[in-house]
């Protein structure tokens, strides 16, 4: 009897010691509910494309003026023809900066192979991208996808990492199927008709989808869209934009 009653309180605590590391990880908070200091800036839905511009150079003014952003980066998607070995796809390439790894690790989303390109090897000129996992296993289903090459749009490119499905979709980011180099964009040159005119002046070449802010603390994700919201209006009064931030606690969208 006596064994028997040591077998039960042993038990007991076994059960006690489960229920304890249960209950501590239910008070843990979830990768869900973990603060963002990103924010997104997008064309407000449902405006006259003729308007609805974001620009390139709109992010250099950003990451030029604001002072609490410590990383800015833009980012084009657009619909690409991908082959390879015969495989054709249509395909949604992102063309972006090297500064998207950032971006994209932050949303919990991993390189499962190979490396994101960087600043060194764009500079050199090298045409490589960076794939999604289901891509990779489309194009390339026995073998690493790292080290082959695919051509875009009739352009060659190596391909040099390959990313993983995001643990959990945080700061709305949502996986392209390619990633590269948004690639040297041009100025536009200044107007000669007009004697006071100014490259600044002039409307920028490219247009981008969306532009990421990260600010230095969480306190000054309110004040930086505040700030953005006033520049943007500014250099474009006829549109409108959506500033998302997971810990905003302002209205979304420009006046």
């Amino acid at each position: 009897m006596k064994e028997t009653n040591t077998r039960i309180s042993n038990n007991a605590l076994v059960l006690l010691a489960i229920y304890g590391i249960i209950g501590c990880r239910g008070n843990q908070p979830s990768e869900k509910s973990l603060p963002s200091r990103w924010i997104r800036i997008e064309v407000a839905e449902g405006q006259d494309a003729s308007n609805a511009l974001l620009t390139l150079r709109d992010f250099k003014e950003i990451k030029a003026t604001v002072p609490m952003v410590q990383l800015a980066v833009p980012e084009l998607q657009v619909v690409s023809e991908v082959s390879s070995d015969n495989k054709i796809r249509q395909q949604i390439v992102s063309k972006t900066l090297a500064d998207a790894k950032q971006l994209l690790a932050d949303a919990r989303t991993e390189l499962v192979d190979g490396q994101f390109f960087n600043a060194t090897d764009v500079a050199a000129g090298q045409p490589e991208i960076v794939i999604s996992q289901p891509l990779a296993k489309d194009l390339f289903p026995n073998q690493s996808a790292v080290g082959n090459t695919v051509s875009i749009n009739d352009q060659e490119f190596r391909i040099i990492g390959v990313l993983g499905k995001p643990n959990v979709a945080l700061h709305g980011v949502v996986l392209a199927d390619i990633y590269m180099d948004l690639g040297p964009q041009p100025e536009p040159a200044a107007d000669p008709s007009s004697p006071n005119s100014n490259s600044s002046d002039q409307p920028a070449t490219v247009r981008l989808d969306r532009i990421w802010i990260k600010v230095d603390d969480l306190s000054q994700v309110d004040p930086t869209i505040e700030i953005l919201r006033k520049l943007l209006s500014s250099n474009h009064p006829s549109c409108e934009y959506t500033l998302r931030s997971e810990l905003s606690t302002t209205a979304n969208s420009t006046d």
